[in-house]
């Protein structure tokens, strides 16, 4: 009788185990709706509408012109994974989660999340032939690269930089805060989209100057943003493919690599260092992946680039092999309180 209480514990055993990974694998595929209600609830700006407090569903259906009982449904899905708060009565109010997905909140997200079910969104479907073929999803999808696309379609393009916005607000102050740039005079944005970065730089070094270097029609959406800089910030447009400024003390390339395959990663850095003086520094800032099979938000990333760019995140050996076919070996490698280090090099 002994060996079939065994036996009986054994298959209980069993059955939980499975049952636990069931539940687990079904969790993971049900973000998917998760991710688009709240994207829905981005779109719809519903926190927006509970940052003054707690409002009533019918209230919440009233200002965003709702089905009451679909969102009601929406809003308690996403409460149960910690997106709002559902209180006595069918009331929501925010969660530090969800304040930041409204358009006013001061750490807003709402962007980057409505950037990231648009166009993005979309490519994920044909991540299958991605992976099989070796094409970007993006390309596979629209037609054409995500940069060609972006150009051709302005909206797509503004919401991309307000979205890039959003996401460099912590990553530049954890930043400013991990490495010091002060020892720079001079520091030359390269690929620096609309000037988030330099703003940053140049607010806490007031006697340091810069200068964004971007595609033409970036620079004139970058001037509204850097023009009481004055002549401290300088603006150049051009192509880091073809040439790179000169005279930099530091070259920042920020959110630039990843979004290359190696062979392009190294013509951008090649290019750097035929321009750079002798002591001038290269900062790259960029997610590093880890070395382990350890849930890492850069491997995330790494699929994200994946699909929409061709690109790819790396970790330090990649960034090693890299530096080091473009004639530049790695000083130090600083980490932030986001998932960016700060990769310093000098020309070997």
């Amino acid at each position: 009788m002994a060996h079939m209480r065994y036996l009986f514990l054994f298959l209980i055993s069993i059955s939980l185990l499975f049952s636990s990974e069931r539940e687990e694998l079904l969790n993971i595929v049900s973000g998917q709706w998760i991710a688009q209600g709240v994207y829905t609830a981005a779109k719809m700006d519903i926190a927006g509408h509970l940052l003054n407090g707690t409002k009533s569903i019918e209230q919440l259906a009233e200002l965003t012109s709702s089905d009451e009982d679909n969102l009601y449904r929406l809003l308690r899905m996403l409460a149960s994974v910690g997106i709002f708060t559902e209180k006595p009565g069918r009331n929501f109010s925010n969660t530090n989660t969800s304040a930041i997905l409204a358009e006013k909140h001061p750490q807003s997200l709402r962007s980057l999340i409505l950037f990231y079910s648009c166009e993005m969104s979309r490519s994920f479907d044909k991540l299958d032939q991605c992976v099989q073929r070796g094409t970007p999803a993006f390309e596979l999808t629209f037609q054409k690269p995500v940069f060609e696309y972006f150009r051709d379609n302005p909206s797509s393009a503004k919401l991309f930089n307000e979205a890039m916005k959003e996401k460099s607000q912590l990553v530049v102050a954890s930043c400013l805060e991990a490495y010091d740039f002060g020892k720079f005079s001079t520091v030359y944005d390269i690929g620096g989209g609309i000037g988030h970065f330099l703003t940053g730089l140049l607010q806490k070094y007031p006697r340091m100057r810069g200068l964004l270097y971007e595609l033409p029609e970036v620079i004139a959406e970058a001037k509204p943003h850097l023009k009481n800089f004055g002549q401290r910030c300088g603006m150049i447009a051009g192509d880091f493919f073809k040439q790179i400024p000169p005279d930099g003390d530091a070259y920042l390339l920020k959110s630039v690599i990843h979004d290359w395959d190696d062979d392009s990663a190294v013509k951008i850095l090649r290019k750097c260092h035929s321009t750079m003086q002798r002591n001038a520094k290269l900062l790259i800032v960029e997610p590093l992946i880890a070395p382990s099979n350890q849930k890492d938000y850069a491997k995330c990333m790494d699929v994200l680039m994946m699909a929409i760019t061709g690109g790819k995140e790396r970790n330090e050996a990649d960034f090693r092999y890299l530096l080091q076919q473009a004639g530049f070996k790695i000083d130090s490698i600083t980490r932030t309180e986001t998932e960016f280090v700060i990769i310093q090099s000098s020309k070997l």
